[in-house]
């Protein structure tokens, strides 16, 4: 405070300069980097997942092109029998690209750096060329505009059902994608820790994939996830 005052600034007028982060200023945010700031200086490897908002962002981050993921929405599933017994595959639907943003936590007196990967919301396909050529110019950029909503708005109303919609698409695109060769052993060697009732659902993410792709019980998943309740209220709670 003095070393500001020395140079002639106060603390007041840089508060009105200085850009919120967008990390999360309530409850949440705050325990989200003790998680990772105590992770990173106890020198436990971890990362951190969220989403990034349209208009948040802040000068740490990097862009990670080369890490994408296509993220389902909507579609089909059908059941595929052979000799070694019936598989469940998601099929059409809607595609959306997912794209990592990084920014690097550092420990406490140590070298140890974990990273807060957070994802935003591109379309799979940026312009529909034959729908543009046939006139409907609308139809040619609205996947577009309906992929980028899903990380436009942190906790957009949900009072109508497309504000319903939009809420649970925010929280299935926060799932993760990961293969692994013995899923037996993943319990031992991942441990997910969920912030509030937000990414849950990547608890029934894993029983999909478990179940329906790799034809095994879900028990696996007990044992995987740890959750963090920070309230009773019913409307933190979105019942």
């Amino acid at each position: 405070m003095n070393a500001l005052l020395e140079l002639g600034f106060e603390m007041e007028y840089l508060y009105e300069e200085e850009k919120d982060a967008a990390l999360g200023n309530g409850g949440l945010g705050r325990l989200a980097a003790c998680f990772m700031g105590s992770l990173a200086t106890l020198k436990y490897p971890a990362w951190g997942y969220g989403l990034r908002y349209n208009y948040a962002g802040n000068p740490w981050e990097i862009e990670r092109l080369d890490v994408q993921y296509t993220v389902r929405f909507y579609g089909q599933v059908t059941e595929k029998k052979s000799s070694e017994g019936s598989k469940f595959e998601w099929d059409h639907g809607e595609l959306i690209q997912a794209i990592a943003y990084d920014t690097p936590v550092p420990g406490y007196h140590t070298t140890n750096t974990n990273n807060i990967r957070l994802w935003s919301s591109k379309p799979h396909k940026e312009f529909d060329l034959d729908a543009f050529n046939g006139g409907n110019y609308l139809s040619a950029v609205e996947a577009k505009q309906r992929s980028e909503n899903i990380t436009s708005v942190l906790y957009p109303n949900d009072n109508t059902y497309s504000g319903k919609e939009l809420r649970l698409k925010q929280q299935y695109f926060l799932r993760f994608k990961k293969s692994h060769q013995n899923w037996q052993d993943f319990p031992n060697k991942v441990a997910i820790q969920l912030n509030n009732t937000h990414p849950t659902i990547g608890v029934v993410e894993l029983f999909r994939k478990l179940i329906d792709e790799e034809g095994l019980q879900w028990d696996i998943a007990t044992k995987t996830f740890a959750y963090t309740n920070h309230t009773i209220l019913p409307e933190a709670l979105e019942m």
